[in-house]
């Protein structure tokens, strides 16, 4: 059985070092408590580890297209056990017709773009095709690519929340997912993630 966690970025896995509320150079990045513990229970229990994140500061004009392929690569030296990342830059007035896709030892001209129009899928049992989030594509896109079987989603926004309900992954909440192992008493819903988390 192929698993694969998925995970959101920023409110998630980081927070800026500056203190501001979005993250101001790739380097400007902090892991939060209880990821790299959580990161690493999820590898050794045999679960692939990808990113899907939203980056509507490129659409925004906040910063590149090539600042964010950065701040993806500095955010797998900080969790080396991440595989890879997807992410949306909201392109076209903040839709998400394309998904970018890239991974540690990236090459800049290996990176891989997908559109809404993308061959390798089947979008027809989803509707619409919309890799930014709420809309489900990106998580599909990772899930179909890693031929995963089984796969959750864990993030910090209403907006992750509905992308899971539109591709169908169960979702677990950033803090439930970090409270699992920064020391705080554990809920049933965190209990049944742990349970899942350790089963083939």
């Amino acid at each position: 059985m192929n698993k694969l966690l998925l995970l959101d970025k920023d409110g998630t896995l980081i927070s800026p070092k500056s203190g501001e509320k979005f993250v101001q150079s790739p380097w400007d990045q902090s892991p939060l408590p209880g990821v790299k513990e959580a990161i690493s229970e999820a590898r050794k229990n045999g679960w692939d580890i990808a990113v899907c994140s939203n980056q509507g500061g490129i659409d925004a004009g906040y910063k590149s297209l090539e600042n964010c392929f950065q701040e993806m690569r500095f955010l797998l030296e900080l969790f080396p056990e991440i595989s890879e990342c997807y992410f949306c830059p909201a392109n076209y007035g903040f839709t998400g017709k394309e998904c970018w896709r890239c991974w540690g030892k990236c090459l800049d001209d290996e990176r891989i773009k997908y559109n809404q129009f993308a061959s390798e899928l089947s979008w027809s049992q989803y509707g619409k095709v919309d890799y930014r989030k709420p809309g489900g594509g990106m998580l599909i896109l990772a899930q179909s690519i890693n031929n995963a079987d089984k796969v959750y989603f864990v993030g910090d926004r209403p907006e992750d929340e509905q992308a899971a309900a539109n591709s169908y992954i169960p979702f677990l909440s950033a803090d439930d997912w970090r409270g699992c192992f920064s020391g705080q008493s554990i809920s049933p819903l965190q209990i049944k993630f742990l349970e899942n988390l350790r089963t083939i």
